[in-house]
């Protein structure tokens, strides 16, 4: 292709100019006349031949390095080489400032009344990697405090027949995340900005660009390498292409203009707000919308500011199932997906806790020491804790499962639930007596009326009720003691018709240290990349395949 005359650049020249034709089969050592200034002629020796590939990487690596912008996308870090190999002393540093920025972050919005988007924009990444990358440990992602209040004046609102609905970039990614997406159906009306299809098109569009390739972080002193594969690629273009599809698909683009006159504090919100989040708290002043939000801190926003209500997304689940577009069992699923997410409010039942124990593996281990945190919690109502955790054991009880494996979630539960600040020991003890003695007579069997057999009943039963009363009274002994997460020996054996669950001695200490990062068992529609708790802060260095 002809493209004309090209604009001179310095080290650059044209293919038919004198220094081509000067330098055209030179070798090094080489002594060239290359014209110089008012007619006269210059004399080089050739010292090097490169690449102009590599020259535009050393112009680059010039330009990175005396740019004076703080925004820029790239950085040059020196890797030099010393006896004992290469040093990366540079990049680590580079990496623990990272991860000392991203820590800087996520205290501020455990502190502060940041947004989403504002925690992206600060990190660096796009409010879809945070949803879907919210680390497991450290502070919970917001959602709603989860009062009853709260819950039963959301599920009213979600029953008016003419009501529309606002829906952000950061629900959608959650709904997907989780694979209800469908839910969205239940509501009359959904309207979505144009920049909220915007943001999740770019994402798209970034993900089926990026190759295999992989990052580097500081992992507590240490550089890990994480690769990111093709199948990776292709498990978070679909997943991306999900999101895109649920909002052509359940919304109404439009674009967010607002009505003729801005409520008072919706100007000043521009400067507190990601411009997608302004986006959507503009079309809910424009069409008298209610907001339906993952994000508790936009929501809280838009209530002070808008006087508008807001619910959230397990209340539109919720809302869902009863109208039969969610089946119980991806109900089940999609609340643990985001107990074990480290939401809140994430409201559990027994149910949903004896699907997630039949799992077994890291999924019930992990939810477990989750579900310990959450009785212990002071955010949660001691009783109602406590009785979904009586509920979840009665249910282990008639299930199939080990004595030995019952009295270890015995003893976990009790001691999680009597962390709790406004514990009520005396109550939950009898109600754990209770239990127990209930698990007994179920398990010993009824009385016989053959006296030799009567005795070896009753001697099981008695050694039976000695075994769960020392889990009980471990567990208990433990609330007096710093908590220092000990590991749950427990799985489930799965080669039966029903998973067993049963007591794992060979459950290292080590794991509840370790725990950074949860795999639950997923349908393929419902899986997409996961990110753990150190990849998920400022932009990491990429190297590309």
């Amino acid at each position: 292709m002809n493209s004309g005359a090209l604009p001179s650049r310095d080290g650059f020249y044209p293919h038919d100019s004198a220094e081509i034709h000067a330098l055209l089969g030179a070798a090094l050592g080489a002594e060239v006349e290359l014209p110089g200034g008012l007619g006269t002629t210059r004399k080089y020796i050739i010292q090097s031949i490169t690449s102009a590939y590599q020259h535009l990487l050393q112009v680059a690596q010039e330009r990175v390095q005396t740019s004076m912008s703080s925004n820029s996308a790239f950085i040059s870090i020196p890797v030099p080489t010393v006896e004992d190999g290469v040093d990366f002393s540079h990049v680590h540093a580079v990496l623990k400032r990272q991860s000392a920025h991203s820590k800087m972050v996520m205290d501020a919005y455990q502190n502060g009344p940041l947004t989403l988007g504002i925690v992206a924009q600060m990190l660096g990444r796009s409010v879809v990697d945070v949803v879907t990358g919210w680390p497991n440990s450290g502070p919970k992602l917001f959602v709603s405090r989860g009062t009853t209040e709260d819950r039963q004046s959301s599920a009213q609102l979600l029953e008016r027949p003419d009501a529309a609905y606002v829906v952000d970039a950061a629900t959608i990614a959650e709904l997907t995340r989780i694979g209800c997406q469908r839910a969205l159906a239940v509501l009359p009306t959904v309207y979505c900005s144009t920049k909220t299809l915007e943001v999740l098109e770019v994402c798209l569009e970034n993900a089926q660009t990026v190759g295999e390739s992989g990052s580097l972080l500081d992992d507590e002193g240490q550089i890990r390498f994480i690769e990111y594969s093709a199948r990776d690629k292709e498990r978070r273009v679909a997943l991306l292409r999900e999101m895109v599809e649920a909002v052509r698909t359940h919304c109404e683009v439009i674009p967010a203009y607002g009505p003729d006159t801005l409520p008072d504090g919706l100007e000043k919100a521009e400067e507190a707000l990601e411009a997608e989040e302004y986006s959507a708290m503009l079309l809910i002043a424009e069409r008298d919308a209610t907001l339906l939000t993952v994000d508790g801190r936009l929501a809280q926003l838009a209530a002070a500011t808008l006087q508008r209500p807001w619910v959230w997304p397990q209340v539109l689940l919720m809302h869902a199932g009863s109208k039969g577009v969610i089946g119980p069992r991806d109900y089940s699923q999609a609340v643990l997906q985001q107990f074990l997410s480290n939401r809140t409010f994430v409201s559990l039942a027994a149910d949903d806790l004896l699907w997630m124990a039949l799992q077994g593996g890291f999924t019930l281990r992990y939810g477990i020491q989750q579900f310990k945190e959450y009785l212990a919690s002071p955010d949660t109502e001691f009783v109602s804790g406590a009785r979904v955790a009586l509920g979840f054991l009665n249910l282990v009880a008639s299930h199939h499962s080990q004595v030995k494996a019952f009295a270890e979630l015995l003893g976990h539960l009790v001691e999680g639930a009597l962390r709790h600040p406004s514990a009520d020991a005396e109550w939950l003890l009898a109600k754990i007596t209770d239990l127990a003695a209930q698990v007994v007579v179920s398990t010993a069997g009824p009385e016989m009326h053959y006296p030799p057999l009567e005795t070896l009943r009753e001697a099981r039963a008695n050694a039976l009720g000695t075994f769960l009363g020392e889990a009980v009274q471990a567990g208990l002994e433990l609330t007096a003691q710093p908590d220092q997460r000990r590991a749950v020996k427990l799985d489930a054996l799965k080669c039966t018709v029903v998973p067993h669950l049963v007591f794992d001695g060979d459950v290292p200490e080590l794991e509840a240290a370790v725990i950074a990062q949860v795999e639950p068992t997923l349908p393929p529609e419902a899986s997409g990349q996961k990110t753990s708790l150190s990849e998920m802060g400022s932009p990491r260095f990429q190297c590309n395949k």
